[in-house]
C-alpha cells in the first residue's frame, strides 16, 4: 500500500506508469481504504488527505530508522523504489 501512495505522491498517478510500481489490485485497495481517488477534472489518481497523512507519517518514522537499522533500509528501498 504505501509504495502506491509513494509513487502517486512522485506523480505517477497520471498515467499508467503507477502500474509499472504497483498492481491494479494494489491501487484498488488503496481506493477502497481511502488513500487514493481520481481526480474530478483529469481523471488521474492521487492521494487523498488521508493518503497524503499516511505517507507523511510514515516517512517521518522510517527516516531515523533506516539510518540506524540495516533490514529498515531494505524496506525503505522497496517502498520508495519506482522500479518496475
Amino acid at each position: 500500500m504505501l509504495r502506491v501512495l509513494h509513487a502517486l505522491s512522485a506523480g505517477y498517478g497520471w498515467s499508467d506508469e503507477i502500474y509499472k510500481v504497483s498492481t491494479r489490485a494494489q491501487v484498488a485497495q488503496a481506493q477502497l481504504r481511502g488513500f487514493v481517488t481520481r481526480d474530478e477534472l483529469h481523471g488521474g489518481l492521487v492521494l487523498t488527505d488521508k493518503g497524503a497523512e499516511t505517507l507523511h507519517r510514515w516517512v517521518e518514522y522510517m527516516v531515523p530508522l533506516k539510518e540506524q537499522h540495516p533490514r529498515y533500509r531494505e524496506l525503505w528501498k522497496l517502498v520508495t523504489g519506482l522500479e518496475g
